[in-house]
């Protein structure tokens, strides 16, 4: 999932321990106990997985 920078240093900092999406199609198919790369989406090289 792409995050804009400061969300994205957030999660990378710990200071923020959750991400509220639409439960649109694509979201429908998280299930708990999956793991999540989020993008910046400054930076895409750089990512976080969750």
């Amino acid at each position: 999932m792409r995050l804009n920078p400061s969300p994205f240093a957030m999660i990378e900092n710990r200071e923020k321990t959750i991400e509220l999406r639409l439960n649109d199609e694509k979201r429908r198919l998280i299930n708990v106990g999956d793991e999540i790369t989020f993008i910046n989406t400054e930076v895409n090289r750089k990512t976080l997985k969750t």
